[in-house]
């Protein structure tokens, strides 16, 4: 059986108002709610929720943080790669090494051959006959790696 949480959109204000929102829990709703949230753009181009509550600091807090609560000097990872789902179940702590091997590059390349090779990183997985063979030993090999780094 499947258990799905409910969750609820905040809409995101600045240069984003009426175009962003970002989705969270209904258990958080009520605390991220009553703060006011903008958009800002980071490492890679990543979009973040943002607010200029500060927790004593200068600088303001992103909402998966705020959310997840990391231990100090840890990361936070949005596990489907949706930088504004802040949802209690995509949000994983993970330290900077961690962080870094979850977001290695991931890809299926079609070559003049006509077959299709599965790259995670720079390591190359091996030739497959058709795209959707090499997209489906892609996901296997990252599920495992995922695995790997998690553990």
């Amino acid at each position: 059986m499947v258990c799905y949480r409910m969750t609820k959109l905040i809409q995101m204000g600045g240069s984003y108002r009426g175009y962003a929102t970002a989705t969270v829990d209904d258990e958080d709703w009520d605390s991220i709610s009553q703060l006011s949230w903008h958009i800002v753009r980071k490492g890679g181009g990543n979009l973040y929720a943002q607010n200029s509550y500060s927790w004593g600091r200068a600088r303001g807090v992103y909402m998966h943080r705020m959310i997840c609560r990391p231990p100090p000097r840890l990361e936070v990872h949005h596990l489907n790669e949706n930088t504004l789902y802040n949802t209690r179940s995509n949000l994983i702590s993970v330290t900077t090494l961690q962080h870094r091997a979850l977001h290695r590059s991931r890809h299926v390349v079609s070559l003049s051959t006509g077959q299709f090779l599965a790259v995670i990183g720079k390591q190359f997985l091996e030739l497959f006959p058709t795209r959707e063979a090499a997209e489906v030993a892609l996901l296997e090999a990252w599920a495992l790696h995922v695995a790997s780094v998690l553990s």
